[in-house]
């Protein structure tokens, strides 16, 4: 029992030796810790002074599309949109396109005609696209036809670029 309380009494006396080592020393005059009130509290800095770097979300076009968010301008939709949530995606089927990019096309009717807009990865503007026959739509350079579930996009000589499955 004596080794026990022997055992208890040094256990105690040398937790408490611990927790006064870890105390901070006081300073007398404030009751705070001595490095505090030596320290001078650091100088505000001044938010208000502008800056020239370009603020998230700041790149509206001249539609007001805002390119950080995904959306960019269609003409044949007259508005900002989101090419991954209203295109049609086509794969590069060419050689010498980049195969990690997807173009895209937008389709939309206006009265008895009917339009198509693509949207080719690293060209300047979109592409319109008139529609001259059931499943078949022509512009300058370009067409797309449909047929067996698929679009096909192909330039003005007839050579494959791009397809992509007609979507349900």
């Amino acid at each position: 029992m004596k080794s026990f309380l022997r055992f208890f009494i040094a256990a105690a006396a040398f937790c408490l030796g611990l927790a006064a080592c870890s105390s901070e020393p006081k300073d007398a005059a404030s009751n705070a810790p001595a490095n505090e009130a030596a320290a001078a509290p650091a100088p505000a800095q001044d938010t208000t002074a502008p800056s020239n770097d370009p603020l998230v979300g700041a790149d509206k076009d001249k539609h007001d599309c805002k390119g950080s968010a995904g959306y960019q301008w269609s003409s044949l939709m007259n508005d900002c949109v989101r090419l991954f949530e209203v295109g049609v995606p086509l794969q590069a089927k060419a050689d010498g396109l980049d195969q990690t990019l997807a173009a895209y096309i937008i389709f939309r009717e206006m009265g008895a005609e009917a339009y198509a807009e693509v949207f080719i990865p690293r060209h300047a503007k979109p592409y319109l696209l008139k529609k001259e026959a059931e499943g078949k739509w022509r512009g300058k350079t370009h067409i797309i036809t449909e047929g067996n579930g698929m679009y096909t996009l192909d330039n003005a000589a007839g050579k494959l670029l791009y397809q992509g499955a007609v979507k349900k």
